[in-house]
């Protein structure tokens, strides 16, 4: 599934890149030591280029979703354990419904510790 959607994307972008070359022949201007490139060469290093932008942001993207899974899970964790200690301590009214969840949280806590 994902790399079909992955070349999904790499295609519709290819087409909408091709409408802009093919419509519009200002949409991509290549400047090379100051000269504007013409003629049938600019279409091929706008596509060039363009290609090597897909890779680069396609291998960010993966880099960022392995760095941010560990880091985002011990953040989300950080910001769940202060939301209710905030909730506490703004309303006190929910105190029952939080000290039940407090009791399961610190049992699940400590069966966890047991299994390691």
């Amino acid at each position: 599934m994902g790399n079909k959607l992955v070349i999904i994307l790499v295609l519709v972008l290819a087409v909408i890149m091709a409408w802009g070359f093919m419509l519009d022949s200002d949409s991509i201007i290549v400047t090379v030591n100051g000269q504007r490139i013409t003629g049938p060469m600019s279409g091929t290093i706008g596509i060039g280029g363009f290609l090597i932008a897909i890779i680069a942001l396609i291998s960010a993207a993966t880099l960022l979703v392995f760095v941010f899974t560990g880091f985002g899970l011990v953040i989300l964790g950080a910001l769940l354990f202060f939301g209710i200690i905030t909730v506490a301590v703004l309303f006190p009214i929910f105190w029952p419904v939080l000290l039940p969840l407090l009791i399961v949280w610190l049992f699940i806590a400590f069966d966890q510790e047991k299994k390691r």
